[in-house]
């Protein structure tokens, strides 16, 4: 094993352990070697499997921060819009009172 590491080495192929192991041990279809009772590598379907529930789950992340970012732009739209409708409401309660004066007025000058 330390023979097959430095000959990597000298090479310069980075190695681990494990791939030095299965290199030694020869890697068997169904299980691992040198790693355990009961250890098995995934099969191909599995792999499969997983890269696409890996790639549907960032998707997903993806999608998920998109509705948060428009979200964030609805909420600020509805700020500014009820600011609007606030000021509006002042606006109109100024023009009412501004009414009822004139109209008050108005009503003083027509019964002298």
């Amino acid at each position: 094993m330390r023979t097959i590491l430095s000959e990597e080495i000298e090479k310069g192929i980075e190695v681990n352990g494990r791939q030095i192991l299965e290199k030694v041990l020869n890697v068997k279809y169904g299980y691992t070697r040198g790693l355990g009772h009961g250890v098995k590598p995934s099969s191909s379907a599995e792999l499969e499997l997983e890269s696409t529930l890996n790639a549907e789950r960032v998707e997903n992340e993806k999608r998920t921060q998109e509705l948060v970012v428009q979200l964030q732009s609805q909420n600020d739209k509805i700020l500014d819009q009820n600011a609007t409708i606030n000021e509006l409401k002042k606006n109109q309660d100024v023009l009412q009172s501004q009414i009822q004066q004139l109209l008050t007025r108005f009503g003083e000058n027509t019964s002298t």
